[in-house]
């Protein structure tokens, strides 16, 4: 539980690109010059991006960790309004929203002739399908996108098809190239690997019907698109699951202070944290603080508000 008389604050910061933001952050707060009572440390915990991703506001909630980082940001909203994943309301409250493109895109190759996910239904297609671990934020709104229609991943299993995430990292090229898979259901559009998958091979992305996306608002997720043109197969916009921005959140009752200091490092290191991203890498914008207070989907700490209005950011 978060108290004046921390010793320490731990970050969660799963997955190299966290890992990168977390890292800075902490060195900005607790490094030279730190603004932290003496003898106050910073440290950044990391484990299995995809659970990381889902439990990170439990995490907070519980005490375990004081910050995380979450995407999409209305995960948070599902945690501070107890839906969809979250069985009750947590405590939580965002100290930033970091730029980045993101949407889920259902991608089959062209030459099945797929038009629909209600059409992999009805005529029983062993797709093979590509996509995110289980735990992962994209499997878990994959499954439930799947759900309006009538099926699962363990249904396309059953009619001869197959599931793999193995290759998700690295090996999604090679298996396209061995005839091993022909689907791609997952997030990180602005990745490098969707670019080379897609300009090596037809894919058509298929839309979010209407009775879905409602569903799916229904539980706290947010409509989305993929933009037209922002993959070649992406003929038209395609309707969605928005995942775009990454979430920098804490409990409500962090230190005012801390959260504070935790809004100063981000301004302080602005240019720090952009370089260690390389295009395709997930930051998908400049750091701007006058931008990161905005669609947070959850209430802005009030150490945070008051770092963004007292430098002007914030009017």
């Amino acid at each position: 539980m978060a108290n004046k008389s921390k010793k320490e604050i731990k970050f969660l910061g799963p997955g190299f690109n966290w890992m990168k933001i977390q890292g800075i952050i902490a060195v900005g707060v607790a490094g030279y010059d730190s603004p932290l009572p003496p003898g106050c440390k910073a440290s950044v915990q990391t484990f299995d991006p995809g659970p990381a991703c889902m439990g990170g506001p439990l995490l907070v909630a519980k005490g375990k960790v004081d910050t995380a980082m979450t995407t999409p940001p209305w995960f948070g909203r599902m945690a501070l309004e107890g839906k969809g994943y979250f069985s009750s309301p947590l405590p939580v409250r965002a100290l930033a929203r970091f730029p980045h493109f993101d949407q889920l895109a259902f991608a089959v190759r062209k030459e099945l002739g797929v038009t629909s996910l209600q059409e992999i239904k009805q005529k029983k297609i062993p797709v093979r399908v590509s996509t995110a671990p289980p735990g992962h934020p994209a499997r878990w709104v994959i499954e439930k996108i799947l759900k309006t229609y009538g099926y699962s991943l363990k249904h396309i299993e059953r009619w001869g098809g197959k599931v793999v995430s193995e290759d998700r990292q690295r090996g999604r090229l090679q298996a396209l190239r061995a005839n091993q898979i022909d689907a791609v259901w997952d997030e990180a559009l602005m990745t490098q690997r969707w670019k080379t998958v897609t300009d090596e091979f037809d894919f058509s992305f298929l839309p979010v019907g209407e009775d879905a996306l409602r569903y799916c608002e229904e539980m706290g997720m947010k409509r989305g698109a993929i933009p037209k043109g922002r993959l070649r197969g992406v003929e038209q916009d395609v309707p969605t699951i928005d995942f775009a921005g990454w979430l920098l959140f804490c409990r409500e009752d962090f230190p005012q202070d801390y959260a504070y200091h935790v809004v100063r490092a981000i301004d302080q290191n602005q240019k720090m944290i952009e370089s260690v991203f390389q295009a395709g890498q997930g930051l998908t914008g400049s750091i701007d603080p006058a931008e990161l207070w905005k669609e947070t989907e959850i209430p802005l700490h009030p150490g945070a508000e008051r770092y963004y209005r007292e430098k002007g950011y914030m009017s």
